[in-house]
């Protein structure tokens, strides 16, 4: 009863979701009646991070009402369905989107531009049964932070901070050779 858990979300991915998926919000249309339409999670750098909803708590048939957990426990969650083939995972692991495997994670830190936010900790693993602490830390883009201004960026530009209101922006160099 310690979790925080989104409102609840309706599954219109025309597939089951399934005990343990990593959701975000559906791209081909956010709500649907009241409720917020989700899929398995595309990590691949292909949408945001902001879009990212949490995790399953229970199996989530297609057009069915279920909830994610924003934060908190989910407990008894099957190994065999978690795990990605060839990763081995461990107490204590920290868990990022999987940019290969829609609704999944992995242990190994992706490359941009596949999302590297933190989803979530191993805190038990017993027998087949896995219990994860759901903690997103969303990672922005660079251009999203609230101290950075870029304007028509392009290749080899700089950050410059200005300092007179602490704000990152882009410039410019020229390099010239004779």
């Amino acid at each position: 009863g310690q979790e925080l858990y989104n409102p609840p979300v309706v599954n219109e991915s025309g597939g089951d979701l399934l005990d343990g998926d990593l959701v975000m919000v559906n791209p081909a249309g956010i709500a649907q009646g009241n409720r917020i339409s989700v899929v398995k999670c595309i990590s691949d750098g292909t949408y945001p991070a902001d879009y990212i909803v949490g995790v399953m708590t229970a199996d989530l048939a297609n057009h069915g009402t279920g909830l994610a957990t924003w934060f908190g426990y989910v407990r008894n969650i099957n190994k065999t369905h978690l795990y990605p083939t060839g990763e081995t995972w461990a107490e204590g692991d920290i868990l990022y989107p999987n940019p290969t495997i829609a609704g999944k994670m992995t242990k190994v830190l992706p490359t941009a531009p596949a999302l590297k936010s933190t989803i979530a900790a191993i805190t038990s693993i017993n027998g087949n049964n896995v219990t994860l602490l759901v903690r997103p830390q969303l990672r922005g883009k660079l251009d999203t932070l609230h101290n950075i201004n870029l304007t028509s960026a392009s290749y080899g530009d700089l950050l410059m901070q200005n300092g007179s209101n602490g704000v990152w922006v882009n410039f410019v160099i020229m390099i010239y050779f004779c």
